[in-house]
Formats: C-alpha cells, sequence, structure tokens
C-alpha cells in the first residue's frame, strides 16, 4: 500500500510496505518511520522530519543518539524560526558560517520520500530548498550482519544557476560519548587532521 499526502503543492510518496529486514513502524509517534535491522543493529529514520536517522543500536542496546523526548512525534510546518532540536543524525549544507542560524528548515526537517531498494537499502529524496538551492538523495544501507551502515549523499543543484555547498553531516550522541576517524594516510593536512584552534589540536 502506498501513501500520497502535499505539502506546499509538492507531492511526496511514502511506501507503507515491509521488505525483508526493513519495515515501517510507529516510532514515538511518527507513525511513517522505517526500521532497518539486521538482527545485529537497528535504525530508523523518520521520513516526516527530513529523513534523519532518530536510532540506531546494537541488538539488546539502547540507540547511541540523542533524542529529545519533547519533540517526540511532532511535526511543524516549514518556517524559518525556531529551531526543533530533534536529535538524531541529519545532514545540513556547509559551511555554516554563509547561512548562520538556524539551518535551512527544508534540509532540517522537510519530509522525504523513501524507496526500498532492498532487504536492508533504502533510498530518500529530501525536500528540495529553494533557498539554498539544493536537494539531498541518501542511499542508507545495512550489512548482512555486525553494526556496519553506508550512508551515499548526493547532493543536487535544483537551479538554473551554479551553486557552491557541501555536505555537512550533523550527528547528536548520548552523553559520555566518544568518535574514532580513522586518518587519511593522503590528506593534505600534515597530521591528517586539520585543527580549527590549539583547544583541538591539545586534545
Amino acid at each position: 500500500m502506498s501513501l500520497i499526502y502535499t505539502l506546499g503543492g509538492i507531492v511526496w510518496l511514502s511506501i507503507s510496505i515491509a521488505y525483508g529486514e526493513v519495515s515501517q513502524i510507529n516510532y514515538h509517534g511518527w507513525d511513517r518511520a522505517y526500521q532497518i535491522s539486521n538482527g545485529d543493529a537497528t535504525l530508523v529514520l523518520v521520513p516526516q522530519i527530513g529523513g534523519r536517522i532518530m536510532a540506531y543500536s546494537l541488538t539488546g542496546s539502547e540507540s547511541l543518539f540523542y533524542q529529545n523526548p519533547e519533540e517526540f512525534g511532532r511535526l511543524y510546518d516549514i518556517t524559518p524560526q525556531p529551531w526543533h532540536n530533534y536529535g538524531g543524525y541529519k545532514v545540513w549544507n556547509a559551511p555554516q558560517d554563509r547561512w548562520g542560524w538556524p539551518p535551512d528548515a527544508w534540509l532540517d526537517y522537510g519530509p522525504c520520500s523513501v524507496q526500498i531498494l532492498g532487504p536492508l537499502k533504502v533510498r530518500t529524496v529530501g525536500a528540495p530548498s529553494f533557498e539554498t538551492g539544493i536537494v539531498y538523495t541518501r542511499e542508507i544501507e545495512m550489512a548482512a550482519s555486525g553494526s556496519h551502515v553506508t550512508i551515499d549523499q548526493t547532493m543536487t543543484n535544483i537551479t538554473d544557476h551554479e551553486v557552491e555547498w557541501s555536505v555537512w553531516d550533523v550527528t547528536q550522541l548520548q552523553r559520555p560519548d566518544w568518535i574514532v576517524f580513522p586518518l587519511n594516510p593522503r590528506s593534505i593536512f600534515p597530521d591528517g587532521i586539520n585543527h580549527h584552534n590549539d583547544k583541538s589540536k591539545a586534545s
């Protein structure tokens, strides 16, 4: 079964079926959320709020991502203010010093469409932002076993002129937390990393 809904004259298609280990669930009041699980790990993405991944967990553990319980199940009109701190993992445009604050609301929590591509793979197409002139497409695939998740993100220019942005992944984690990133051996930076200030270099 498919559900079609409109927002601002734009038609969005939400596929409400289960296929393999991708299933549609009600997640904290969002009734069109998608769950991807391989038995070892589970993630939940919510198309109604930008297709953000709200939860990622290993079997038997709570989600690693911060989730704001005050925003559970809530949907808002797309407006520049105020910013709604849902939590989770989302994609903004960079650099931030070109737009300040808050982030582009269409990119942050505009509704997206979801297409199931395989037993553990989906594609999301985000809401187009005419403010920044871009739309994000993401393909999210979980490995057949283990905790590995691959996310391929494509930024598309939807204007008739050149635009210049970068993809910015924003992830809010539960505290305390720590993250390990492998260094690029072919990095243009001497230490394999660009330190923004002396504090980050000391850490």
